[in-house]
């Protein structure tokens, strides 16, 4: 079985400052997880990156087997706090 979210040492930054450091997720279908953390954690940013929101210069980022940023799957989509 492959997995729904495939997430290998990802390391992201907002210019200078790291936001996400080697990280690491790997989710089932029908898998649950809960994303907890303090303001500017990183919260939103991995939900971005997830949604192929932002491009990745570190790591990689799978869901359903596909790059999210080169060939999004439908239906996955990250609604933020802009609309």
């Amino acid at each position: 079985m492959s997995l729904t979210v495939d997430v290998r040492d990802l390391t992201f930054r907002h210019g200078s400052t790291v936001a996400l450091a080697d990280l690491s997720l790997n989710l089932n279908k029908g898998d649950r997880c809960v994303l907890v953390g303090a303001n500017g954690a990183g919260k939103s940013t991995l939900l971005q990156i997830l949604a192929g929101k932002r491009l990745l210069t570190e790591g990689s980022v799978q869901i359903f087997g596909q790059d999210v940023f080169r060939q999004t799957p439908e239906g996955v989509t990250f609604l933020g706090t802009e609309w």
